[in-house]
């Protein structure tokens, strides 16, 4: 009895670790609707919703719940018109994607979309695996439900996401008009902290020195690997390849904290650390 009731507290105990965190959510209540996320970690509060691509400015019209975003000026936007939102997955892994999207009524807006990732602001954009969705004029068509964000996403100081258009067919089977009307609503993206599995699952890869003025060199760095650095806003100011004997010039750099993470052949992430440049 003793050993069952061990297990069960270690079962719990495991799924507490394991459990998912809201990190940004926009559920635009009905008396506060607006572009700005709605709930999330700290540093993702300040978090907006935009389109990209050439839409009308975003209202708020009745919702999934309450209300949602709402945005007109589709045609002609295959591959080029997206919603668009970026947020900190810092300490967080195994990041996960709800959203729903409404297209339809009087006005109906593009049907066919996809959901792209980009990793800081000067990242290319690549596709989420099994992210391509239709819209209809309900909540229950456009709907993702806990898609699973590639390991890339892990632990990244900015992740752009995007739903973006792949066709210029409206729900009515036609081309999308100026007046084409799109609703997204109940957004959520999740993850699971990893900030206590770093020295587990991560290889103590030296960065030297630290803080630094002008290069930077590695040790216990076995085979080649990617090296990434990323500033405050997200955005790459340095990626190449490396191995243990590289050095790395960095003095163009300004002043101030950067992340540096460390990819393999495989393109998972293996390592993280806070560069001071002084």
């Amino acid at each position: 009895m003793k050993r069952q009731i061990s297990f069960l507290m270690m079962m719990l105990f495991s799924i507490s670790i394991f459990a998912q965190e809201v990190l940004v959510e926009w559920n635009f209540p009905d008396e506060s609707a607006d572009a700005i996320a709605d709930g999330g970690i700290e540093q993702n509060l300040d978090k907006v919703i935009s389109t990209v691509g050439g839409t009308s400015d975003l209202d708020y019209k009745n919702g999934a719940t309450t209300k949602a975003a709402q945005a007109s000026g589709w045609d002609n936007g295959a591959e080029t018109k997206y919603w668009q939102i970026a947020f900190s997955t810092e300490v967080f892994g195994d990041i996960k994607l709800s959203s729903k999207i409404t297209s339809g009524g009087n006005d109906p807006g593009p049907r066919d979309f996809r959901v792209d990732f980009k990793i800081g602001e000067g990242g290319d954009w690549l596709e989420v695996p099994n992210s391509a969705f239709i819209t209809a004029n309900d909540w229950e068509t456009g709907v993702l439900e806990n898609l699973s964000m590639p390991e890339a996403c892990n632990n990244q100081p900015m992740v752009y996401l995007r739903w973006i258009m792949t066709s210029d067919t409206s729900t009515a089977g036609v081309l999308v008009e100026s007046n084409g009307k799109l609703k997204i609503d109940d957004i959520v993206l999740t993850g699971t902290d990893i900030s206590g599995l770093e020295n587990e699952t991560m290889p103590s890869i030296s960065v030297f020195p630290n803080p630094f003025s002008e290069t930077i060199a590695f040790q216990n760095c076995n085979g080649k690997m990617v090296c990434r650095i990323f500033d405050l806003n997200g955005k790459i100011v340095f990626s190449e390849e490396i191995r243990e004997a590289t050095r790395i010039n960095l003095q163009d750099l300004n002043s101030g904290i950067y992340t540096l993470q460390l990819f393999d052949s495989k393109g998972q992430l293996t390592n993280t650390q806070k560069l001071m440049k002084q």
